[in-house]
């Protein structure tokens, strides 16, 4: 059947439409009226529209449908009867709605790049019923299951609101509980497999993780607090994954770190801590990941190239590797280090490239197991292309301290001295002419100890160390 009624309006009356074929909305408007619609082919919206009303679309076809078309469908109520599933084809950038419940009673729905919307802002009743481990929305490529109206101060507001997510073959629902807003929010889930490295990018862990990442969006940034239970099979943890002793990780600031401690016991799901901000999931046990890593940092120095990182605990570490590249694409290995097998504290790592690559230099860590399993860190740049020198004297110091810089350009020099702590005890600009200068600084005020001085100057960062006695 097609809709061609070019700005006129055809409305259903009297009995619903049961249509054994395709529909097809090519130009003015379809109205529900206040009949149900059964359709057993596809739906299609290129440039018709479809007033919805409060009335049901019933997808109950015998082989796989699917809603596709140049422009968004929108639904009241959609229920899907159908073994063989539901599908998406559309434009690119096209949203399918269902602004008040959608009814999962046989089938999936397979969402690929488009995404599904339940809900809008600010209209109440949104939910999704009757999903189960055969009833589910896969969410198998870049489309997300986004839900709207969730708080817990407002009428119409929902504080738990689960989404009914899984893979092509595995549930693995999510369940987002709202706490310390009144305000509406809406968030987005995916599910996909795999642990990755950058959270979305990298090698895959292949042990102490359950094989899934949710991806969690907020629609309103930094407008709630909530706790994410997820949810998996026992098929899904890799090797060395321990159910009883687990929590879920989070990735942010470059690396994935525990939302807090918990326990799944035998449950086959777990809920984090309290979490505000938003961004991959997943689920690891005894520390996150492996190697809980504080930091990869390649840093100038007097023309060679200083490599430093840390570890807040280390189970069945067995090394460290650095590896560089000229291109940030193909790398070599440039040191081993020993790791510390088991560790529950503080641990740092230095070593030094003496002899760095001309231009820039692309620098990572990958760290190793005894089991073999490896995972990487961030990559960090450093451009050598100009060596530039600092040096410092006398070396220990008494009040005053001279500072030598060389072969570098005319400049404002921003001047740091940090404690042997970390903290930060001097700051002062020095205006730099082109070519060597030297200079000094006042250290009355500091206290005999070891010192770290910092020169930057827009990218270039030098470093160097001094006793003050």
């Amino acid at each position: 059947m097609e809709v061609a009624t070019s700005g006129k309006t055809l409305t259903l009356k009297t009995y619903d439409l049961d249509l054994r074929g395709n529909l097809t909305l090519s130009s003015g408007i379809l109205d529900s009226g206040t009949q149900d619609i059964y359709i057993y082919g596809n739906w299609v919206t290129n440039s018709g529209t479809f007033n919805y009303n409060t009335q049901l679309v019933y997808f109950r076809g015998t082989t796989a449908q699917q809603i596709s078309g140049t422009s968004a469908s929108m639904f009241y109520d959609l229920t899907l009867f159908n073994s063989s599933g539901l599908s998406f084809s559309q434009s690119t950038g096209i949203v399918t709605t269902v602004m008040h419940t959608l009814t999962l009673s046989q089938g999936k729905i397979t969402l690929g790049n488009f995404d599904l919307n339940i809900g809008s802002n600010g209209v109440s009743g949104d939910n999704i019923s009757a999903a189960s481990s055969s009833r589910y929305i896969i969410t198998d490529g870049i489309g997300v299951l986004r839900q709207y109206n969730m708080g817990t101060g407002g009428a119409g507001l929902r504080q738990t609101v689960t989404y009914p997510v899984g893979t092509a073959s595995t549930y693995n629902p999510v369940t987002i509980s709202m706490s310390g807003t009144s305000t509406p929010d809406d968030f987005s889930v995916r599910v996909s497999p795999s642990v990755l490295a950058n959270g979305t990018s990298g090698s895959a862990y292949t042990a102490y993780v359950v094989d899934r990442t949710w991806e969690v969006s907020e629609g309103t940034a930094g407008g709630s607090s909530v706790k994410i239970e997820v949810n998996w099979n026992a098929a899904e943890e890799l090797p060395s994954f321990s159910r009883t002793n687990c929590y879920v990780s989070h990735y942010e600031s470059g690396i994935w770190s525990s939302t807090g401690p918990g326990a799944s016991g035998n449950s086959f799901k777990i809920t984090s801590g309290t979490v505000t901000s938003f961004s991959p999931f997943a689920v690891a046990s005894n520390t996150v990941l492996p190697v809980e890593l504080i930091g990869f940092q390649a840093i100038q120095q007097q023309g060679k190239v200083m490599l430093n990182w840390q570890t807040l605990t280390e189970i069945n570490n067995k090394e460290f590797t650095i590896q560089r590249s000229a291109d940030g694409l193909q790398f070599e290995n440039l040191f081993n280090i020993a790791g510390a097998g088991n560790s529950q504290t503080l641990l740092s790592y230095k070593v030094t490239d003496e002899q760095p690559l001309t231009g820039t230099s692309y620098y990572r860590l990958m760290q190793t197991d005894f089991n073999g399993a490896f995972s990487y860190s961030n990559v960090q740049a450093v451009d050598v292309q100009s060596l530039q020198r600092i040096s410092t004297f006398p070396n220990p110091a008494g009040n005053v301290l001279q500072v030598s810089l060389e072969d570098t350009e005319a400049a404002d020099e921003y001047i740091s001295i940090y404690d042997n702590t970390g903290l930060l005890v001097y700051t002062c600009i020095y205006h730099k002419q082109e070519g060597k200068e030297e200079f000094n600084l006042d250290l009355h005020m500091l206290k005999p100890g070891l010192y770290h001085l910092n020169c930057v100057s827009g990218s270039k960062h030098l470093q160097t160390e001094f006793i003050h006695n």
